[in-house]
């Protein structure tokens, strides 16, 4: 399975206050702390003392799952959820999100069948933000890949890249679909189809390069499936310098 991905999603909340939420794990993290947020570190903060903000218990998720504590960060959005239901109710691309990170974390936790059961919740709400659909699609591939599904998994990475491309961002659309296309690439390398995986690890390369938001941790799982590939195709020496690159 592959390391939870970056993300980004711009979502309101009581119709005036815009909140920009960006997650990239393992790596540098970037959130919105409201001016009320802990002064501590609120990895170490127990259910008990997260504001009764909405926001609050969000962030909290998000800091659990950046130490990578998983289950501890389902435990808070699902306290989210049941805290702030009506919330829930008036915001549901704000609710859509918080069922997409549990999913992540349950991807990492490497129940993809879980997984997928929670986004099919989530994506019900029908969120609205091209970058969240996107994030589902994602989401979704990387679960049926995990499920060996290869045609769906296939599916809902082409409908992500397709949504991307929509954006008026286009460094953030570039970068995003260079993940995906990394994505496809082990979904080919899965299947043997070396040609397929090739072309989707180059473009990936590319693409990835050509981005202004690179992260080298991302860059390097570019690296190692190109890695994987030359190994499988018994190119043992272009992956021993693949491998010295990465």
């Amino acid at each position: 399975m592959q390391s939870l991905r970056r993300l980004s999603f711009l979502w309101k909340l009581n119709g005036n206050k815009t909140l920009n939420l960006g997650l990239r794990l393992p790596g540098s993290f970037m959130i919105y702390r409201p001016n009320y947020y802990f002064s501590q570190s609120s990895t170490d903060i127990v259910e008990e003392e997260i504001s009764d903000s909405f926001e609050a218990f969000i962030n909290v998720g998000l800091d659990k799952m950046r130490v990578s504590r998983y289950q501890d960060a389902i435990k808070v959005f699902q306290r989210s959820l049941q805290k702030e239901a009506q919330s829930a109710k008036e915001n549901p691309d704000t609710t859509s999100f918080i069922h997409l990170q549990i999913a992540n974390c349950l991807l990492q936790l490497k129940i993809p069948s879980q997984a997928i059961e929670i986004l099919e919740k989530g994506f019900d709400l029908k969120p609205k933000g091209n970058i969240l659909i996107a994030d589902y699609h994602r989401a979704f591939g990387q679960a049926y890949l995990a499920e060996e599904q290869y045609d769906k998994a296939l599916s809902h990475f082409e409908k992500a890249i397709e949504t991307l491309k929509s954006l008026q961002d286009i460094d953030h659309a570039m970068s995003e679909i260079a993940l995906i296309n990394n994505d496809m690439g082990l979904l080919y390398l899965k299947q043997n189809k070396f040609s397929e995986a090739q072309n989707c690890i180059q473009e990936s390369l590319s693409q990835y390069q050509l981005s202004k938001e690179i992260d080298n941790l991302e860059l390097a799982k570019i690296y190692e499936n190109q890695g994987l590939l030359f190994h499988q195709q018994k190119e043992y020496k272009k992956a021993i310098e693949i491998g010295r690159a990465s």
